[in-house]
């Protein structure tokens, strides 16, 4: 099921601010839910409820592989070159492959160059790069994203429900 991950109004928390929990669990979407309306671990939640985070839905392909759309840029919504959001509910070493299927067409992307996106999380709270052995950038076959492009990359995720930032 797609949900849409952009709910509420920025709380005045910032990820780019000393990392704690409360700014993590602000109104995250999940992907399923069980019994209460949590989802079960394993089922990514995604959120961007803060300044700067641009995803706009999340669609979960498997247990280990999820597409992710972006919103545009504000004053100008046929660009799409940059992300931040947060993911959490995660299990211990799960690996997930990431699809980012509408970054806009851009002759000459540093990610195809080998660049990687950066994570950080309240265990790593420096921004690190992944391997860029994890990471890959090509046009997108599907029709109704013409000239666009896929950011795919590899994720382990190493804590049980902690915060992840990309």
């Amino acid at each position: 099921a797609e949900r849409r991950t952009d709910k509420g109004p920025w709380r005045g928390e910032s990820p780019g601010m000393p990392f704690s929990a409360r700014s993590a669990t602000a109104a995250f979407a999940t992907t399923g839910t069980v019994n209460g309306g949590r989802a079960p671990q394993g089922a990514l939640q995604f959120s961007c409820d803060f300044e700067g985070g641009n995803l706009g839905t999340s669609k979960m392909l498997s247990e280990n592989e999820y597409d992710l759309h972006l919103r545009a840029d504000t004053n100008n919504p046929k660009y799409r070159l940059w992300f931040y959001f947060c993911i959490r509910n995660a299990k211990p070493h799960q690996k997930v492959l990431f699809h980012i299927v509408n970054f806009s067409f851009k002759s000459k992307s540093l990610y195809a160059d080998g660049m990687s996106p950066t994570v950080r999380s309240a265990s790593r709270p420096r921004w690190e790069r992944l391997h860029p052995k994890n990471v890959f950038y090509y046009k997108s076959q599907k029709k109704e994203l013409k000239n666009q492009h896929v950011l795919s990359f590899v994720h382990v995720f190493t804590k049980p429900d902690e915060p992840v930032y990309f």
